[in-house]
């Protein structure tokens, strides 16, 4: 008997042993046949879609603004990302306009303008709340979310106000002539897009899905995108205030997204002049030209910096200057500026300094500039309170553009 029971035993682990080896020998060619390549992933993955993000971002335009907005990303995203329906976004709510209008006709819209000029839209849920709770105590019965498309639409406003006062040839007649003055205006807000896109481009050819390259920096890519399209639908407003026949020089209606092409070739335009302006210059500024100033000679100049750059500037006082040692201010929109001319890198300090100042002079951005470099935990921190640093590198390719 028990040596029947062994016999039972030996066979069952001989079946269990040849079963194992069944499973391993048939797995091996499975890895084989299914080789997983960088290409393979890149296929298989999921590729960003602008229209998701624009969305979640809850991006409202004026009606005109979606087929702008479509040809900004056409031209400088489409290489790399879905395109198709991008700016398809929540137009202007008609009877919201209305409400806006009774806020108007009653002497209490004011409270919005005041709003805007002092906090733009760098406020908090409580300034909102109590914006809303202000309004209402006027006998009206605005909701949070209606409250914000007021102060929206109050942003752009102002916003065309102070556009307006840019320099545009309110002498022509010609479009052509328009386009050309707006395209040297806004040149760097143009330079920022196209570099975003050969980024993104760049990366994405190396088999790195676009959506982990844009998640990063997409803030900054829908303030950038949003920023241009307001414009662009800026000067279409102006062109019609000033009766300016909107053709080519054809005599052909020009559309948004054909106004929107004529001013991307007039910044291609206005981007060899400057080329060849620098090419014909005898006396140019260097990197090592700052490396020799003094604190005080590297803030004047960056004062004429930005001023060729198309910005008011004003330089703050030697002490007491609160963080900020330029105020600089654009189409209504204020940037405060510490300057860092440094033999070393630069650290917390700056940052902390700049992002206190931004609330002393009721500022909308905030920006470090250094000669130097910046270390890991500066720009660590800047990111965290959304403070543009101005490296070494990027100075250097600053005096391309402007000296």
């Amino acid at each position: 008997m028990t040596s029947l029971i062994i016999l039972v035993i030996v066979i069952f682990l001989y079946w269990m042993s040849k079963d194992a080896q069944t499973e391993k020998v048939e797995h091996v060619p499975l890895q084989q046949e299914v080789p997983v390549t960088p290409a393979f992933e890149k296929a298989e993955r999921k590729k960003v879609n602008f229209t998701e993000i624009l969305r979640l971002a809850k991006v409202s335009f004026a009606e005109g603004e979606a087929g702008i907005c479509k040809t900004i990303v056409d031209v400088f995203f489409a290489s790399t990302c879905k395109v198709d329906s991008i700016c398809q976004l929540e137009l202007s709510d008609n009877s919201l306009n209305k409400q806006s209008d009774n806020l108007k006709n009653a002497n209490k819209y004011f409270y919005v303008t005041k709003f805007v000029q002092k906090y733009g839209n760098s406020y908090s849920e409580d300034d909102l709340f109590k914006l809303k709770e202000l309004l209402n105590l006027q006998d009206f019965c605005f909701n949070e979310d209606q409250v914000k498309k007021i102060i929206t639409e109050e942003e752009r406003e102002q916003g065309y106000l102070n556009f307006k006062k840019m320099a545009f040839p309110y002498s022509s007649k010609s479009l052509h002539d328009y386009t050309k003055a707006f395209a040297k205006i806004f040149y760097k807000d143009f330079t920022a897009l196209k570099d975003k896109g050969e980024d993104i481009k760049r990366l994405s050819d190396d088999f790195m899905d676009p959506l982990d390259v844009v998640l990063f920096d997409i803030e900054k890519i829908i303030d950038q995108v949003i920023a241009v399209t307001h414009k662009i639908y800026f000067l279409k407003r102006l062109l019609l205030e000033s009766k300016i026949e909107l053709k080519d020089k054809d005599g052909k209606e020009v559309n948004n997204e054909e106004l929107t092409k004529m001013i991307i070739d007039a910044k291609n335009g206005y981007e060899l002049e400057k080329f060849e302006e620098r090419l014909l210059k005898d006396k140019t500024y260097s990197i090592e030209d700052v490396d020799l100033m003094s604190g005080y000679e590297f803030e004047a100049f960056l004062k004429t910096l930005f001023k060729k750059m198309g910005y008011s500037v004003e330089q703050t006082k030697l002490s007491g200057d609160q963080g900020a040692d330029l105020i600089v201010n654009k189409l209504g929109e204020t940037l405060v500026i510490q300057a860092k001319r440094s033999n070393s890198k630069i650290g917390n300090k700056a940052i902390q300094e700049v992002v206190a100042s931004i609330n002393h002079y009721n500022a909308q951005r905030g920006m470090v500039i250094t000669n130097n470099e910046f270390t890991p935990a500066a720009i660590e921190l800047a990111h965290s309170n959304k403070i543009e640093l101005v490296d070494r590198i990027e100075l250097k390719n600053l005096f391309k553009e402007y000296f």
